[in-house]
Formats: C-alpha cells, structure tokens, sequence
C-alpha cells in the first residue's frame, strides 16, 4: 500500500468506522493502530487524528515474523526458489532479458511458483507455525533441529544462492555476493540497479506474444533427449517419470496428427 493510498483510507475510511463503531459500544473515542514497518509506509506522526487521540504505532524492526509463521523463511526462500527458476527460462531462451520477460505469460509465472512451493520442507513449515503454539510447557525432544538437519537445510539454501548467482553472471556478467542476492530476494535491492538486470517497463510490455506450435514429433523426440539427460545425471526419478509421462502423451498426440480423416467425397468416387 503506497503512502498516499494508506493516508486516504486512514483519514476517510478508518476514523471514521472507528468512532462510529466505538460510539456504538459506548466506549471512549481512542484507537491505536498497529501496523508493521514497511519501508512504503508514512511516518506514524502523518497517521493521527486531528484531536491525537486516534494514532498509529510501527512494530519494531524484524517481529512481523514472530506473529506472521509465513514470513519466517517460507516466504523467503519461496521467492528465491521462483526467481532462480525463472531466471532458469530466462537463460534457457538465449535472448536479452527485456525480451524474455516480455514472453513470460501468468500461466508461466504460476508454474513456477508452484515448482518454488513444492521445493519447501515440510518440517521448516512445521517448525514456522509453531511460535503461534502455546510455548509455556516445557520443551520436548521434538523442538530439538538435529545439527545435521539444520545444516543440510543451510547447505541448500547456499546451493539456491549459489545457482542464481551464476544465472544472472549468465545474463549480465558481473561479480554478485550472497549480500547482494538476499537484498534482491528482500526487494530491498531496486531492480533497476546497475549490478541487476534491467527490466523494461515500456508499452511493448502489453503487446500479446504468438508462440509458434510445435509439432508433436518434435516434442517427442526433444522430451527422450531430456529423459536420457535426466538418467546420466542421476535426476530425482520422481521428475524422469514425470519426463516419461509427457513423453507418453506425446507419442500418442503425434500418432493422432498422423491419421487422415477420410474426405466424405472419397466414397462416392468410381
């Protein structure tokens, strides 16, 4: 919500729901509103009624997590799995950035955001939604991360880093650090900085992209080149069945475009 946006509901929309709604429970007319401190937000001293009585208080820094599970880690390293994928199809197309993103559609962008999700451990979930828990009992054995749980958690997480480092060296040569990474993945790092690839916000942005089809024996014979890829280099044999069965579909998808429909004037030649 942007300062100007979150001025104009404060004054017009919430003092006034709050003095009619405290009026209504005979209650005395003062409110606190309590807001995390995002960066886009007003100071707290331009959300105050007229009279003071009426204000807004920022959360200290860094505690949104402890009242909101989803913003520990899950959503972080969420937004670093998607980028790196997306950074993957970006790399994958060998074109200039502007131009591959003007191709990414939402059906793109929600495929990798669902890769992003399936690449979260059920336990650092777990372990996130815990803090909302009553925590006055004591302590068991579960509660306990073994080291070498936490450590393979910490290891992939700088594999993640590591592989976007090198997708973006691919699209703009230049010497990234794990700082810089976790700033962008933050959105604490503009966009449009010189050591990050440049995104275009132009009007060709809006224009539709025709992809060309491909034609089914293509897809088949590219789909066997990927499964033989995935099993020389020991690929998860969740996703080679997965290859398998998209190679499947498209053997009988090709096998389709081959049969001819018989024209109904063909019966009636001699």
């Amino acid at each position: 919500m942007t300062i100007d946006i979150l001025k104009t509901w404060f004054f017009h929309h919430f003092i006034p729901e709050v003095r009619s709604f405290l009026r209504g429970q005979k209650l005395p007319q003062k409110a606190i509103l309590i807001l995390d401190n995002a960066p886009c937000h007003p100071p707290a001293e331009e959300l105050r009624s007229s009279d003071g009585i009426i204000f807004t208080v920022y959360m200290p820094p860094n505690v949104t997590p402890l009242i909101q599970p989803m913003d520990q880690n899950i959503l972080r390293l969420t937004k670093l799995h998607y980028r790196r994928s997306l950074l993957s199809q970006i790399v994958s197309q060998k074109e200039n950035i502007t131009d591959a993103l003007k191709r990414l559609t939402l059906k793109d962008c929600v495929a990798h955001l669902q890769v992003a999700w399936i690449k979260l451990d059920a336990e650092m979930i777990s372990k996130c939604w815990k803090n909302l828990f009553d925590r006055t009992e004591d302590f068991t054995d579960e509660d306990n991360i073994p080291l070498s749980m936490l450590q393979e958690m910490l290891n992939r997480e700088k594999v993640v880093v590591k592989d976007t480092i090198s997708l973006l060296m691919e699209l703009q040569p230049h010497d990234y650090n794990e700082k810089e990474i976790e700033r962008w993945n933050c959105d604490e790092l503009d966009m449009n900085d010189e050591n990050i690839p440049e995104n275009s916000d132009d009007e060709d942005n809006d224009v539709d992209i025709v992809r060309p089809k491909v034609p089914h024996f293509e897809a088949v014979k590219s789909i066997s080149t990927v499964i033989y890829w995935a099993e020389e280099n020991f690929m998860e044999i969740q996703d080679i069945i997965t290859l398998k069965r998209l190679q499947e579909k498209a053997v009988l998808e090709n096998l389709k475009s081959k049969q001819i429909q018989t024209k109904i004037t063909q019966y009636f030649k001699c």
